[in-house]
């Protein structure tokens, strides 16, 4: 089992170091990230100064865009998996990534999950300082943390299966 665990925690390590070495990469997506901030945060204020102080579906300025922050942040750092497969099975790759001692989907999930880790935390950062600065504190509370984080694990889990089935269909 701790051998197992070795050999997943080395997969994760060198798709974070293979990932992080395309920092302008990072960098783009990031600024894209900000970008679609900016215009959300500034649209809802724009939206809720025309009725000021009023509720509009039942919800604060606070907690639509603080939502739509982390909906964004979880955006960005959807890994695109199915185009990954897709140059697997063209290239010939999937052959050799069949032959390793690990199960292929085992691996992708990993691969994908570590760039997935990396992108989030990052989006986060980011979208938690520019909240912050533009819209004050969060309205959090523990239930709600603990259930966006297994809402997140299980979104990644079925967004990943799903888009790697849908890559899988080429082959």
């Amino acid at each position: 089992m701790q051998k197992a665990i070795k050999k997943y925690r080395g997969i994760i390590t060198i798709a974070y170091k293979n990932y992080a070495i395309y920092i302008h990469d990072l960098i783009g997506i990031n600024i894209i990230y900000i970008l679609r901030l900016l215009v959300i945060i500034f649209f809802y204020k724009a939206i809720y100064a025309i009725n000021p102080g009023q509720l509009i579906g039942g919800y604060s300025l606070e907690q639509v865009t603080w939502a739509l922050i982390f909906v964004q942040a979880i955006v960005v750092a959807k890994y695109r998996i199915t185009e990954e497969v897709n140059l697997d099975i063209k290239t010939g790759k999937i052959a050799i990534h069949l032959l390793n001692p690990i199960n292929y989907i085992n691996y992708k999930f990993l691969e994908s999950f570590a760039k997935g880790m990396i992108n989030l935390c990052i989006s986060l950062s980011i979208g938690l300082v520019l909240g912050f600065l533009i819209l004050g504190s969060i309205p959090i509370s523990v239930w709600g943390i603990l259930g966006w984080a297994i809402l997140l694990i299980g979104g990644m889990l079925i967004n990943f299966f799903g888009y790697f089935m849908i890559g899988l269909f080429g082959f």
